[in-house]
């Protein structure tokens, strides 16, 4: 029967949460994720928690990720996937997943991919995803596109996810790029080894808030390969039509500064909308402060970007 379930490696969250097409499973893993030192996991991520909804399934889940040092992994320290899927068939309109998330107090450094994932993607169905990232060092990821924090929200026609975290008092630094933010549509051809992924004209709405979070001296490392390119402090990407909606909104006691490329990095292309507020000394609202970077503030105008230095 199709099925909604989660599952971990690394050490962590053995036990899978299954709810059938016909229930709805609920699930806590707040003490099962915590305390964990992980490290040379050299295929995998640190800790892996997967959820995974197909047709007509629905997860609930609340849970922490704290305390733990994952290290020297070959992916990231910490990855939270979320897929809804619409392989097995026709998906029900209310089939998803809600999902609340703490990632707090960790130390996630020298993961080659990146300190922490927060991944959705999602063919069909609902995803409403929100929770807090504070309180961790997040550092060294040494891939060419290593991220301290890398967050995906993508939906296909049939889909809508909405995705909102509140990023505090987190240090970043030493990553090819701090913080990178991507909403919208995604499309990758076929290789040998997997299908094609089109997720195109889903609504997708991603709101993230930042307060004392230090974002500094992310470069370009490349370790693993790759045309060397300049790094960047807090990069937004969206794409898509109208449906998707990507808000950024600096509160107050940011320092985003030393990064190697742009300090902020602001991109939205097709229809998308963009809304980036920093409230800082670029303009007029100086709560935050953007400094010494390759270029402090970078955006391409798309259509429907709006940028408040």
């Amino acid at each position: 029967a199709p099925v909604a379930h989660q599952n971990a490696t690394g050490g962590q969250c053995h036990k899978p949460s299954v709810a059938s097409q016909f229930s709805t499973r609920s699930s806590s893993m707040r003490e099962k994720c915590r305390t964990f030192p992980v490290t040379n996991v050299r295929s995998f991520d640190g800790i892996y928690v997967k959820t995974l909804a197909d047709k007509n399934a629905t997860a609930v889940q609340s849970f922490t990720v704290a305390g733990n040092h994952a290290f020297n992994n070959g992916g990231y320290g910490v990855a939270l996937k979320t897929v809804v899927s619409d392989h097995v068939g026709s998906q029900a309109a209310g089939a998803g997943v809600t999902q609340a998330i703490a990632v707090t107090g960790n130390t996630l450094d020298n993961n080659l991919y990146g300190g922490l994932g927060v991944f959705v993607i999602a063919s069909a169905g609902n995803v409403v995803q929100k929770g807090s990232i504070a309180g961790n060092i997040l550092t060294n990821a040494k891939a060419h596109f290593g991220e301290g924090i890398d967050a995906l929200g993508l939906a296909g026609s049939s889909a809508v996810v909405s995705q909102s975290f509140a990023v505090n008092n987190n240090f970043i630094t030493g990553n090819a790029v701090g913080v990178y933010l991507r909403a919208g549509d995604r499309v990758v051809g076929a290789t040998a080894s997997n299908p094609a992924q089109i997720l195109t004209g889903g609504v997708v709405s991603q709101s993230w808030t930042f307060t004392s979070n230090s974002i500094l001296s992310n470069n370009a490392n490349f370790v693993s390969g790759g045309t060397s390119a300049a790094g960047h402090g807090l990069y937004g990407l969206v794409s898509g039509g109208t449906g998707t909606t990507q808000i950024i909104d600096l509160v107050s006691g940011n320092v985003i500064s030393g990064n190697s490329g742009d300090g902020v990095r602001l991109f939205a292309f097709g229809n998308a909308n963009q809304t980036a507020t920093l409230h800082s000394n670029l303009g007029v609202d100086p709560h935050n402060t953007i400094t010494s970077n390759g270029t402090n503030l970078s955006s391409n105008g798309g259509v429907h970007q709006s940028v408040t230095p």
